[in-house]
């Protein structure tokens, strides 16, 4: 089996070029948004723009519409969903992944919304 050989031929122009694009590609993945909260190993790293709700902690079985909104990414609409779901069930929210019972509110919403909830155990 015979093997094939390339040999390239480095002209002045080349390096130049081959520099640009190196930087261009790591600028490009300096500029990306690698923030996004994302679990590693249990732990969920700090954002920036989540850092505003640093100090909240909401009880969703007791506070109103307008203190379940100063969560991120919770408006007007999935906050009275969450009021409105607290009074037709029989049952406090326990846990946090209790709020997907809530129309609009799905397994990602949830865990986005574990660290600023409030959840009092109830006494046996």
């Amino acid at each position: 089996m015979r093997t094939m050989h390339y040999e390239i031929l480095w002209r002045p122009g080349h390096v130049p070029a081959l520099l640009v694009a190196l930087l261009g590609a790591v600028g490009s993945l300096a500029w990306t948004d690698l923030r996004l909260p994302v679990r590693m190993g249990g732990v969920l790293p700090v954002d920036r723009r989540m850092a505003q709700w640093a100090d909240v902690r909401v009880n969703p079985n007791t506070d109103s519409a307008a203190s379940l909104r100063r969560l991120p990414g919770l408006g007007p609409v999935r906050a009275g969903a969450i009021v409105a779901y607290r009074r037709a069930a029989s049952r406090p929210f326990t846990q946090p992944t209790d709020l997907e019972q809530v129309p609009g509110i799905g397994p990602m919403t949830a865990q986005r919304l574990e660290p600023y909830l409030y959840l009092p155990r109830g006494t046996d």
